[in-house]
Order: C-alpha cells, then sequence, then structure tokens
C-alpha cells in the first residue's frame, strides 16, 4: 500500500567508513558517574566544615577556660605578699587584707570551711575566792 521511501543519499565526497556517534542521554552512564563524584566530592567538603567546626569548639573551650589556681599557686602568692611586706612595698593593713583574701582562697581549694560568724576570745574564768580567814 504504501511505498518506502528511498534512504537519502550522502552529498558526494562524505562517505565515511566510521560508524555514527552514539548520543549521549542526559541519565546515561556519563551523567551517574558526574553524579557519583558530585556526592562524594560534597561529601569530603561536609567532613572537612564538621571537622573545622570540631577544632573551633575545642580550640575556644579551651582559649575561654577559667585559670584554676592551685593551692600552691596560692601560697606563693601569699609568701611574695609578705616579701613585698618585707621590703616595705606594702604596708602592714595592706598585706593583712590581701592575707586574709588568699586565706580564703587557699581555703576554698582544700576544702576548708570557714566559720559563718567568727567567735569571740573566751572570756577567762574569775579566780576562785579564798575562803574567809578565821
Amino acid at each position: 500500500m504504501f511505498a518506502q521511501a528511498p534512504a537519502p543519499a550522502e552529498p558526494p565526497g562524505t562517505e565515511s567508513t566510521a560508524e555514527p556517534a552514539k548520543a549521549i542521554r542526559p541519565g546515561g552512564e556519563r551523567g551517574m558517574l558526574r553524579d557519583q563524584e558530585f556526592i562524594l566530592w560534597s561529601l569530603a567538603f561536609a567532613g572537612v566544615l564538621l571537622l573545622a567546626a570540631v577544632v573551633f569548639f575545642f580550640f575556644d573551650r579551651w582559649r575561654k577556660r577559667t585559670v584554676t589556681d592551685s593551692p600552691r599557686d596560692l601560697s606563693f602568692s601569699l609568701n611574695s605578699f609578705r616579701q613585698m611586706y618585707e621590703n616595705g612595698e606594702i604596708t602592714e593593713a595592706e598585706f593583712e587584707k590581701l592575707k586574709t583574701r588568699w586565706a580564703s582562697k587557699l581555703k576554698e581549694k582544700v576544702g576548708v570551711a570557714a566559720p559563718a560568724h567568727p567567735q569571740p576570745p573566751p572570756t577567762p574564768a574569775p579566780p576562785p575566792e579564798s575562803p574567809p580567814a578565821p
């Protein structure tokens, strides 16, 4: 019924013996490799960012840590204040003020509880009365 159309003739001089090139589809083999490479590089970049965040966290924590004075350091400071007092660099009142402040810090570090209210010194008992002479 219908006649087949003849194949188009190639222009003269363009005859080739090679096979025609295969069309690369967007979802073809090369597209999948590019997707896998993209995913791998994205995961590597996310891992590097996560590692950098952890490093910065610990560095910031180290930088902000409170300087804890050990009891040895506190006693060393108290000795240096005593030497300053003996050399006349600070007055007796300043030395006593520093000494009470550092002594309370030292007691806190060691774990000795300071008394809440200082108790007055005990009053001496009155001497016993001697019996009347006969």
